[in-house]
């Protein structure tokens, strides 16, 4: 069986991403990155134990999931590059 593979939009900037419809374009900002390795990113997450308290936990991103745009967008943010996953990655990391 084939697998299809997503096609990464044409955008290489946050102001391109903006004026391509934002998050419509079905890539949303990933907040919260934590650690990150050669290969993955961790990002601060609320998760639950089987009685149903809360905890801080991490969730693990490969970063071939992620697409880093420059920063040209938003003055106030210091970073240069801003990680972007798309939507349907995005809610299954926050658990929707």
């Amino acid at each position: 069986m084939k697998q299809y593979k997503a096609k990464r939009p044409a955008f290489e900037s946050v102001s391109q991403w903006a004026q391509n419809g934002g998050n419509q374009t079905g890539w949303v900002e990933l907040f919260g990155v934590e650690k990150e390795t050669e290969k993955a990113v961790a990002i601060k997450v609320q998760k639950f134990n089987s009685f149903g308290n809360a905890y801080d936990g991490l969730e693990w991103v490969a970063k071939s999931q992620i697409l880093s745009l420059r920063n040209d967008h938003f003055a106030n943010d210091q970073r240069t590059t801003i990680p972007f996953v798309p939507l349907w990655l995005s809610m299954k990391i926050m658990g929707l």
